[in-house]
């Protein structure tokens, strides 16, 4: 997590008063689908990553989670089939 706080920390000094929402993390439910394919993360990286970005990013910045896999739509989905 290391890497990943220093990550945030470098985007939100040289982007942070220019980009007012960040989508900080990504598609985290595929974590659990394809554990087998991830990087070692805690569990609680998505907390982690989100308190981090908001500590470092200006207040009034919006930090975002993007959820928008298969995992998202599998009831959808069923019906069609």
């Amino acid at each position: 997590m290391r890497r990943v706080d220093q990550r945030i920390a470098e985007i939100a000094s040289r982007y942070g008063t220019t980009i007012p929402r960040w989508e900080v993390v990504n598609e985290p439910l595929e974590r659990h689908l394809h554990a087998d394919k991830w990087c070692n993360l805690p569990e609680d990286y998505v907390f982690r990553s989100l308190t981090t970005a908001a500590k470092n990013f200006p207040a009034g910045s919006r930090m975002m989670l993007n959820e928008a896999t298969r995992f998202s739509w599998l009831e959808f989905d069923e019906e069609r089939s």
